[in-house]
């Protein structure tokens, strides 16, 4: 997992029009710290679903992150 800093390192030696998608570690917690290196698109598991949850918890997970999101990068 190399996190925003991690990902803003290497991306100084990729096409700058190459799009990157951050997994691993990725909330709605922290799409403003990708949203500062440029990161708009991401894989996510962990932070939406874990064993044992209920349809309704992982609805209102996403229904949380899709706020978070919009909050970021707008409707």
């Amino acid at each position: 997992m190399l996190g925003p800093a991690g990902i803003a390192a290497i991306r100084t030696v990729l096409p700058p029009d190459l799009e990157i998608a951050a997994v691993g570690g990725v909330s709605d917690t922290n799409f403003g710290d990708y949203a500062k290196i440029g990161i708009k698109s991401f894989g996510l598991g962990s932070s939406l679903y874990k064993a044992g949850m209920s349809a309704a918890e992982v609805a209102e997970r996403a229904r949380v992150t899709i706020k978070a999101y919009d909050a970021v990068y707008g409707a």
